[in-house]
């Protein structure tokens, strides 16, 4: 018995062992950003710049956004908002924007994409 006992302290300490170095500081990965929702879902067409809120979950405060592919700064709210700064250009011909948001490595990640509607006056 005291043998079983034995192999069941050393199995223990391997497990302990293992969860510590996977605990370990350093070792935090980010989590990837997941979008839910954008408002306003539309914009005039020639509007001014205007705030777009970004709506989701494992928001960061490094986390960025992109508009058609193209890297944005954000200004972190919470781990589930986020707002986007629409600039005129971005709002000059009607049609429609994508937008995602990036986590930065380690893990992170990019969200899938929402369309903003950019709407003929």
């Amino acid at each position: 018995m005291y043998q079983g006992f034995s192999r069941f302290l050393i199995a223990l300490q391997a497990t302990l062992l293992i969860a510590a170095v996977a605990a370990a500081p350093g070792r935090v990965e980010n989590p990837a950003p997941v979008l839910t929702d954008l408002s306003p879902r539309t914009v005039p067409v020639n509007s001014p710049a205007r705030i777009v809120e970004i709506h989701g979950r494992n928001f960061l405060s490094t986390s960025t956004a992109s508009v058609n592919g193209i890297e944005r700064k954000v200004s972190y709210n919470n781990a589930g908002r986020l707002d986007l700064t629409l600039q005129p250009a971005d709002m000059a011909q009607p049609g429609r924007l994508t937008i995602a948001v990036t986590n930065p490595a380690p893990g992170g990640g990019t969200s899938a994409a929402f369309t903003l509607v950019v709407n003929a006056r």
